[in-house]
Parts: structure tokens; sequence; C-alpha cells
């Protein structure tokens, strides 16, 4: 659901990213939740960087 809803940065976005494109085609294991922490903090590390680097960027 996540990766067709039209919000998702593809795999290239963060290795966080590329796991959750690879979890929804069956190439990576669902794993655990010390796993999916660490997907969710790298895409949100990659978002603030992300915005920041923008001017204007929403706060």
């Amino acid at each position: 659901m996540l990766v067709g809803s039209g919000v998702f940065k593809g795999n290239d976005y963060s290795y966080g990213d590329d796991y959750i494109g690879k979890c929804a085609i069956k190439k990576a294991p669902p794993s655990n939740l010390t796993r999916w922490k660490d997907v969710a903090i790298n895409h949100h590390m990659m978002r603030v960087l992300d915005d920041l680097s923008t001017s204007g960027a929403a706060p």
C-alpha cells in the first residue's frame, strides 16, 4: 500500500526506502521491530536533510 500510495519517494531516496521497496516486491524479508525502527529513522533523517537543504522548506 505504501509503495503504491503516491507519496513513496522511491528506492533510491534512502536505504530505508530501498528496504521498503524490496519488501513490497518480496525481495527482502519483513524482519523485526528493530529493523523497521532503523528503516523509519533513516527515512525521516533523509527527509529532514532534504527540508533543511531547501530554501523555503516547511517547518
